[in-house]
């Protein structure tokens, strides 16, 4: 809880206010509210693959900022958010219909969840509104600017929602219940954070770490591709058993792929991957731009190894594209000028990429600059 304020009413002496949880005191949750103090349901508040980054007109909270930069900071593998309402494990999407490429991994582990809770709590999470005490969460109802899918879009991490009380807010004696409950559940959700392929990528001839995609050829879309860590290299990629070619790229490497992975659930397996440094890229195909901060024109200096095919677009810093376009260029240097209308101010991801090439750059946009 972040929100508070100073609340004076008529013939009152000033007390504190507080908003969500403990809306009526800091000492009870009794008459706790869904919204902060700005009338804002937190969970509707996170940028959406749908959606947008504001998919309800309104500004990301204070609450909302301070979430984003945690996770950020941590980029969790797997996560869980817990809530009131019903009882039921609630896996991605909830925003689209479209399946995450891991949705069978994600059943499975709902599955477990839901199935050790009724293990040890008969009755429970057993609803016949549900398959088995889980759901997808666009078939259950949709929505939007929910930090599940942030997690799994924008951080390409992995995150279900818990619902572990039919009732809101139960009373203070039914804690004890819901946590034997969800007790064993919660363990073997932590476990699954150790199973899947994972290692070290590093540079072939310097041996430093490296930010690298992980990606898996003919199964991966959505964004379920993972990235290692560039201060460490390492990277952790959960998957459901069977049997995968896995593909590890890097920005001026040489892509590689290692075949046949097989994998069992249950499994860790440890791939640790060197990748050589692309002279050709480097060499060949270069690309610069201008001015930043820029207002609506940026203009962009490609030199090409031959007649090519360029692909433009930008991101939001949230990861929404916002702007695609498709540039010939010939061989040599090539001089495009490039008419952005952009709405608001900040930061945007400017991708160039061609068949065999892809440079991405931070750029600023400042209107009246």
């Amino acid at each position: 809880r972040l929100g508070d304020q100073e609340l004076v009413l008529p013939g009152q002496i000033a007390r504190r206010q507080w908003d969500g949880t403990y809306f009526s005191s800091n000492e009870t949750v009794s008459g706790a509210i869904r919204f902060n103090a700005n009338g804002i349901d937190l969970n509707r508040n996170f940028p959406d693959p749908s959606a947008g980054d504001y998919p309800w007109g309104e500004a990301w909270q204070k609450e909302t900022i301070a979430m984003m930069d945690f996770l950020n900071q941590i980029q969790p593998n797997l996560s869980a958010n817990y809530h009131g309402g019903s009882e039921v494990v609630n896996y991605p999407f909830d925003t689209w219909a479209e399946l995450h490429a891991d949705d069978d991994w994600f059943r499975f582990i709902s599955g477990e969840y839901a199935d050790t809770a009724m293990h040890y709590y008969p009755g429970y999470m057993s609803s016949s509104e549900f398959d088995n005490g889980i759901t997808n969460g666009y078939d259950w109802y949709t929505v939007d600017g929910g930090m599940q899918d942030y997690v799994t879009w924008f951080l390409r991490g992995r995150e279900l929602t818990i619902e572990i009380s039919n009732i809101k807010t139960p009373s203070e004696n039914a804690i004890l219940t819901y946590w034997n409950a969800n007790r064993n559940s919660m363990y073997n959700l932590i476990r699954q954070a150790k199973y899947g392929i994972g290692g070290k990528i590093t540079d072939d001839e310097t041996n430093n770490p490296i930010k690298a995609e992980i990606g898996i050829p003919d199964h991966d879309k959505l964004n379920s591709e993972v990235f290692s860590d560039s201060m460490s290299g390492y990277y952790y990629r959960p998957l459901k058993s069977g049997i995968y070619d896995v593909k590890f790229s890097a920005e001026g490497y040489d892509s590689k792929i290692i075949y046949d992975v097989e994998l069992t659930d249950y499994q860790f397996k440890e791939l640790n991957v060197s990748l050589n440094k692309s002279l050709e890229d480097s060499i060949i195909f270069s690309c610069s731009y201008g001015p930043n901060p820029f207002n609506r024109i940026l203009n962009l200096n490609i030199s090409s190894p031959d007649d090519n095919t360029c692909y433009i677009r930008v991101y939001s810093i949230a990861g929404k594209l916002v702007f695609e376009d498709k540039l010939s260029v010939l061989k040599g240097n090539n001089q495009k000028e490039l008419g952005l209308n952009l709405q608001a101010n900040g930061i945007y991801i400017l991708e160039i990429s061609s068949k065999d090439f892809t440079k991405k750059f931070k750029i600023v946009h400042q209107k009246g600059q």
